[in-house]
């Protein structure tokens, strides 16, 4: 009788291994589908129980993580319609919205922010998202840069652990983000101006 409650435990547990290592498996497949953009494989695995919110041990990044940081739109629509969690952050702490400001996913932003994500979510380097894209030098850097000022994000932000460090600062190996910057500043400042103007003359209208 005790061999056989032996047996029964030793095959009870062979079975929980085997389970652990084919959902690991699987977790595996969602994140490599969602780096290369196969959606039609990142469903289908999905549907076949591995996780929406699979994530690498190592690294910490997540399906979701992998494919903004690689630029897969297609995949990143997919697990966030699916309801994959965008609170996650990877080992050193960046979540979604500063690895699309970083590698300067400019469609990927907008994504993020129509999701509900804030733009102006700060890591704890003290750094809001647009600081990560003003740092990077290629054309796409700007376009995310833009997106950034476009959802309300001030050009008058300051960030790093001072507190002092400027968007210009930050943008100053790239020509095309300062001048877009600059652009957007003096935007604000008409805007700003022309709302002191009509709130002056206000008090001057008068009823006949």
């Amino acid at each position: 009788m005790l061999s056989l409650t032996l047996l029964l435990i030793a095959l009870f547990l062979v079975g929980t291994i085997v389970v652990a290592e084919r959902d690991a498996i699987k977790d595996e497949m969602v994140i490599q589908y969602a780096s290369r953009n196969d959606v039609s494989g990142l469903a289908r695995t999905v549907r076949e129980g591995g996780s929406i919110d699979a994530r690498d041990e190592k690294s910490g990044q997540t399906a979701l993580m992998r494919a903004i940081l690689s630029g897969q739109t297609s995949a990143v629509f997919y697990l966030l319609k699916h309801g994959a969690r965008t609170d996650v952050a990877e080992k050193d702490g960046y979540t979604p919205m500063h690895a699309a400001a970083f590698q300067g996913r400019a469609e990927i932003v907008r994504m993020l922010i129509k999701h509900g994500l804030d733009p102006r979510e700060m890591h704890f380097d003290k750094y809001e998202p647009i600081f990560r894209a003003c740092w990077g030098a290629e054309s796409r850097h700007t376009e995310t840069v833009k997106m950034f000022l476009e959802a309300g994000v001030p050009t008058n932000v300051v960030g790093g652990p001072a507190g002092k460090m400027t968007l210009k600062e930050a943008a100053k190996k790239n020509k095309m983000t300062v001048q877009l910057i600059e652009r957007y500043a003096q935007r604000e400042k008409e805007m700003k101006e022309k709302e002191i103007r009509e709130k002056g003359e206000a008090p001057f209208q008068t009823e006949l």
